[in-house]
């Protein structure tokens, strides 16, 4: 046989042979995950079952496509198995756009198998804390950490950027933790935004390889940078309105919405109307007849800033007439005094009288005719005031004064007035003098006329401490005085107070404090008055709003704690209390001759306070709470006086002004008084008896 024959021979059977010769292959296990960067591992094990020679071929096969990896020759006898190992940087040269779940294909001696499903990912979990809250122009610290979806750390970049500001940072992580700072411009508008975080790395080839991000909503406060008010009138006539705005202003010159507090301020300095309103109105203010002419002013306030604006009100000269029976009555219905002349028509007969008024005040003139029916009219200035009709009487047509006939009988009640007030003044002296002195002399040892008795000289014995010793007032070198009555000890008698004892346990609460003080406390106790029975009605009536009450010399603690309300903010309510005791009090006074000197305080603030048994009570104030409480008491005269921090939460019910240069408020009213009103009126009614 030729060897061109041999040749062909050994060709056809490679074809027809090796072909059916199989080859065992086995792909060892490898990871489950990967990210872009990441090397891909395998090991492959050759077993032919005959010895053989090809190519060993390996190929990426994913759901949106496949590639190549791996391809080399390899000759493996029967006897022995070969293990490749296959290794491929997962880059985006190599994987383009293939991800998602992939699996390895290798092909060998006409033998094909598929290794377990893995995961080729591109994620980053991203984490970050930062300030939901911002403050225009000023920076946010944003730190966090950046993680692969492998478990590994990120060695890439991180941006944080808030886009609707159009502002970005940007850094570099480290070990997959990383910090940026990012600066909120000053003029940021308020409102809300979506803070995002970007990590993300890059390949050999700059090309991005994994990127993850994170949201977080945060809000731009609101800053007020300026106010101001808007008059739609400079000058206004009375009997007219005046319509005005106030406007708050932020960061960005735009307009806010705020409560503020608003005063008008009549031409004399006082405080025609205070009230807190909301930006952006508008407001009307009416100005009546009896409204001051001249300039006033409006003053808006809010935190520390403050506009101001001024309009004019006009004077008006008014006069109106009613007619009464016989007499003409003359009112001054505008808003400055009145000195013209009236001009009075009865019949056809006319008479010019003098009207001399104040502003809101009334004169009167007595018509007099020979008997019958009459139109009466009244002329000022340029107009004419028809009254009607009337019948007089009368020897002829007359005005007078309508004073002018009781001229007599006015001075008879002035001298019965002044002889009735000379009484009462001397009954005054004489019983306040007879309860504050007591003269005379020691009795004698000895008998009396009445019988056999020893005057034991102790029992008159009255020390009275100065400078530090006792003195003896009973020796036969002083004059015996009797001890004052005390007011009375008004603490409540189903609870002991013990302020300031160690306490065991103790709940700590925001209780509300009122401090009563009377600064005459021993004048008081002296004279026998209706005080104590007053402070007294006060307490009881403490007591029924669930107050403990503690007394300090001459001063009166009012406790409303929710242990005892069961109410979680009892601001109000001492304020009520308080604002009520200041009404009695003032009544009080302006029916007795010997005053009640007070003053009176509240402030909130927390305390300690531990119930034992149902009876004692244990508690201790703390961050000075009764101390404010009693330093406005100190700083009142016959007036409520609260701190600023009970001011604060009690804003919207509590009508009041501040104290120039202090941290108290002087109150003036309530939104809302009913709670207390059925007190009030019983009070008045006992009063009155």
């Amino acid at each position: 046989m030729k060897k061109r024959d041999i040749v062909f021979l050994a060709f056809v059977l490679s074809f027809f042979v090796f072909p059916f010769a199989s080859a065992e292959i086995v792909i060892g296990p490898g990871p489950s995950l990967y990210n872009l960067g990441d090397s891909l591992n395998f090991n492959i094990t050759l077993n032919p079952t005959s010895s053989m020679s090809d190519f060993l071929l390996a190929r990426l096969v994913c759901g949106s496509g496949d590639i190549e990896l791996f391809k080399s020759p390899y000759t493996v006898k029967s006897t022995e198995s070969k293990t490749v190992f296959v290794t491929a940087p997962l880059d985006s040269l190599l994987v383009r756009n293939l991800g998602g779940f992939c699996y390895l294909e290798a092909t060998y001696g006409g033998e094909t198998v598929q290794s377990s499903h893995f995961e080729i990912s591109r994620a980053v979990d991203v984490t970050f804390h930062a300030d939901s809250v911002l403050d225009p122009g000023k920076d946010v610290i944003i730190s966090g950490t950046a993680t692969k979806r492998t478990g590994f750390p990120l060695e890439g970049i991180v941006e944080a950027s808030i886009e609707d500001l159009n502002i970005t940072a940007s850094g570099l992580t480290t070990d997959g933790t990383y910090a940026l700072t990012l600066t909120i411009p000053s003029k940021a508008r308020a409102g809300l935004y979506n803070l995002v975080v970007r990590a993300f790395d890059k390949d050999s080839l700059n090309a991005l390889s994994n990127l993850g991000s994170a949201t977080q909503p945060v809000r731009v406060k609101q800053i007020i940078t300026g106010i101001d008010l808007a008059l739609d009138k400079t000058e206004v006539s009375p009997n007219q309105n005046l319509t005005y705005t106030i406007l708050l202003y932020d960061q960005t010159g735009e307009l806010a919405k705020q409560e503020c507090d608003v005063s008008l301020l009549a031409p004399d300095g006082s405080i025609a109307e205070r009230n807190l309103l909301i930006t952006n109105g508008p407001y009307t203010f009416y100005a009546n007849n009896s409204a001051l002419p001249g300039q006033w002013n409006i003053v808006a306030r809010y935190g520390g800033f403050e506009a101001k604006k001024a309009f004019t009100l006009s004077s008006l000269e008014n006069l109106t007439f009613s007619l009464i029976n016989n007499e003409l009555v003359v009112y001054n219905t505008g808003n400055v005094p009145i000195n013209r002349t009236v001009k009075i028509n009865i019949g056809n007969i006319s008479e010019s009288k003098a009207v001399v008024l104040g502003v809101g005040k009334s004169q009167k003139f007595s018509l007099s005719a020979p008997d019958g029916v009459y139109q009466v009219a009244a002329t000022f200035g340029d107009a004419a005031y028809p009254l009607g009709s009337t019948y007089l009487t009368g020897n002829a047509v007359d005005v007078s004064n309508g004073n002018s006939g009781s001229k007599f009988s006015f001075w008879i009640w002035v001298v019965l007035l002044l002889i009735l007030f000379a009484i009462v003044l001397y009954f005054y002296i004489r019983s306040t003098r007879d309860k504050k002195s007591y003269y005379g002399k020691s009795p004698s040892v000895g008998k009396s006329s009445l019988g056999s008795v020893k005057f034991v000289r102790s029992n008159l014995i009255n020390k009275k401490q100065h400078d530090g010793h006792y003195q003896d007032y009973t020796s036969s070198a002083s004059t015996p005085r009797l001890p004052a009555r005390p007011l009375p000890v008004i603490a409540p008698r189903e609870t002991n107070l013990h302020p300031g004892i160690p306490l065991t346990g103790g709940n700590k609460q925001q209780v509300a404090l009122v401090c009563l003080k009377i600064a005459n406390y021993a004048e008081l106790a002296d004279s026998g008055s209706n005080a104590p029975a007053l402070l007294d009605r006060l307490s009881s009536h403490a007591r029924t709003l669930k107050a403990k009450i503690q007394q300090e010399g001459s001063s009166y603690l009012f406790i409303f704690a929710p242990l005892f309300t069961k109410e979680k903010d009892n601001s109000l309510r001492a304020i009520k209390f308080a604002k009520n005791c200041e009404r009695v009090l003032t009544d009080y006074n302006k029916k007795n001759a010997l005053r009640i000197e007070y003053g009176l305080g509240a402030n909130i603030g927390e305390m300690l306070l531990e119930k034992q048994d149902g009876r004692d009570l244990k508690f201790i104030a703390l961050n000075n709470t009764s101390v404010a409480a009693k330093r406005a008491a100190e700083r009142s005269k016959g007036e409520l006086i609260i701190t600023h921090a009970l001011h604060h939460v009690s804003i919207k019910q509590v009508r009041g002004e501040p104290l120039a240069g202090e941290n108290f408020w002087r109150v003036s009213s309530l939104a809302d008084r009913s709670e207390h009103e059925d007190f009030i009126a019983r009070f008045m009614q006992r009063q009155q008896k």
